[in-house]
């Protein structure tokens, strides 16, 4: 009996899958999608047309005629079609046409507009970390950065290995004077994402302010005064920066009396790997792509790899806390 209905439910997905493939809506939104990824933008809505006659209210066509219009610069008219799939609640696209709808109000200027649809979309998707980390960015820039602290914060505690939502993040915080957290989560993005563009020039501008705000502060933070910029032309010398991190987080440690999100979550992390004895092994990682080949002399020796891999084993294993709302 079980084989039977096992049989049966296999059998009907098969059937709706290979449906999908011989529908010629489908085929006609596929044909207007290659369109548009050529930047042919009236020959995709064209298509995109074609299956609306057939199915007026298929969602995903009306989302991607939207969609290559709002490219062709015509806002106004893919929030109308934006408003059709919202008001349709397709759940294939729904979230994606409150992007395009906030989107196009935000090219028109609207940006008042633009967050009010954020919002709306954040409390019906209120699992979303890209929606929140949305959201956030556009409060950031109306300059109402104490409320985009507290989204980008949701949008981490949705998703933490998101690098896009601790850079976002420490802008914010580095923009309110937050050096020493906005330090914390760039550190901890370039660590998600070592491969972004902008690596070197995030890393030597938080090193920069931190130098700039705490040079004297004798106490604790002295270790940020004699940091030289990292070149791309110039040998790589992690020393001062091992040095100055694990200074940092001891310093910290000894100063937190109180537990909140960046002592829970960055600080604790950090303070791990203070003592586990892998800051060598972070910052090389970290940076590797900004210097490949002394990446790569390093871990010639023996001792680098085995600590890397120690490291990056560790790294799997480690007990994030709860950060559930």
């Amino acid at each position: 009996m079980f084989k039977q209905f096992l049989l049966i439910v296999i059998s009907s997905i098969t059937i709706s899958s290979l449906a999908q493939f011989g529908d010629p809506v489908f085929d006609l939104i596929e044909e207007g999608i290659a369109f548009s990824d050529q930047e042919k933008y009236d020959e995709a809505i064209v298509k995109f047309d074609e299956a609306l006659k057939i199915d007026k209210k298929n969602g995903m066509a009306l989302f991607e005629k939207g969609s290559a219009i709002y490219k062709k610069g015509d806002f106004k008219s893919s929030i109308k079609l934006a408003n059709k799939v919202i008001k349709m609640e397709d759940p294939g696209y729904m979230m994606d046409a409150f992007i395009l709808k906030a989107d196009a109000h935000e090219r028109l200027g609207d940006k008042a507009t633009a967050i009010d649809v954020y919002e709306e979309a954040t409390a019906l998707y209120n699992q979303s970390s890209f929606l929140y980390r949305k959201l956030g960015l556009r409060y950031m820039k109306i300059g109402e950065n104490e409320k985009a602290m507290n989204t980008l914060l949701e949008s981490i505690q949705i998703d933490h290995l998101n690098a896009d939502s601790h850079k976002a993040f420490a802008n914010v915080l580095l923009k309110e004077g937050f050096y020493i957290r906005g330090y914390l989560a760039s550190v901890r993005a370039l660590m998600l994402d070592p491969k972004t563009k902008n690596a070197l020039e995030i890393f030597n501008l938080i090193n920069a302010d931190l130098q700039a705000k705490f040079a004297a502060d004798e106490d604790t933070l002295i270790v940020f005064r004699k940091i030289d910029p990292i070149k791309d032309n110039s040998s790589l010398d992690l020393g001062p920066l091992i040095l100055q991190f694990n200074q940092l987080i001891s310093a910290l440690d000894k100063r937190a009396n109180r537990t909140n999100f960046y002592t829970d979550y960055y600080l604790d992390f950090y303070k791990s790997i203070v003592l586990q004895g892998y800051t060598e092994a972070m910052f090389y990682d970290m940076l590797s792509n900004i210097k490949m080949s002394e990446y790569a002399v390093w871990l010639e020796n023996p001792r680098s790899q085995s600590e890397l891999s120690q490291y990056n084993n560790w790294l799997e294993r480690y007990n994030w806390p709860d950060l559930s709302r």
